[in-house]
């Protein structure tokens, strides 16, 4: 009885470690997408255009939500 409860205490552990994988690697993308955006939002029409984007490209992409 006591190898089960281990083990399942081990396999929820796994489970546990694999969601907080996933969330801190999708917190590291949201964060990269805002920084991103901010960087974008700061740059001047010129840039941008060397960029290959508009403003108003640049526009959309600043008024997505960080999750997208």
């Amino acid at each position: 009885m006591n190898t089960i409860t281990a083990a399942s205490n081990t396999h929820h552990s796994f489970l546990s470690l694999l969601s907080d994988k996933k969330f801190y690697s999708k917190l590291k993308i949201y964060l990269q997408n805002r920084r991103t955006r901010k960087h974008l939002a700061e740059l001047s029409d010129h840039l941008l255009e060397d960029v290959g984007i508009t403003r108003g490209q640049a526009n959309e992409e600043m008024r997505k939500s960080f999750w997208e």
